[in-house]
């Protein structure tokens, strides 16, 4: 609910799921997340569209969100959502982020095409 706090409790479920030590688990956030894209265009979709002013506690979450930026930093290719880089979640994949040079490259060329290994 709010990464700028300590939660051993969820840190140790993660790295239970992920099978790595605590403090391993700990480093998988969404800023280098195999599904983070941070890339020119997204940066600038953000910041033309009323998700701009999306704040985390406002979302239908339990337990709430606390506000850690002022806007969405990014987007989620496997959830299909603006995120943020120092959040993360059960699905968490190494090999991110996916910015403007990744997007360049040809095994990147269909990431935003609306499929993700997940079938979604």
């Amino acid at each position: 609910a709010n990464p700028k706090l300590p939660n051993d409790e969820f840190w140790q479920d993660k790295a239970k799921k992920w099978t790595c030590k605590e403090g391993d688990a700990q480093g998988r956030l969404c800023a280098n997340c195999g599904f983070y894209v941070n890339a020119t265009f997204i940066k600038d979709c953000i910041d033309s569209y009323p998700v701009k002013d999306l704040k985390a506690s406002a979302l239908p979450v339990k337990p709430k969100w606390a506000d850690i930026e002022s806007r969405p930093q990014a987007y989620c290719t496997a959830l299909d959502i603006t995120c943020s880089p120092v959040r993360t979640c059960d699905i968490q994949k190494m090999g991110g982020p996916i910015d403007d040079d990744k997007l360049s490259l040809p095994e990147y060329k269909n990431i935003l095409n609306g499929s993700n290994e997940y079938g979604e």
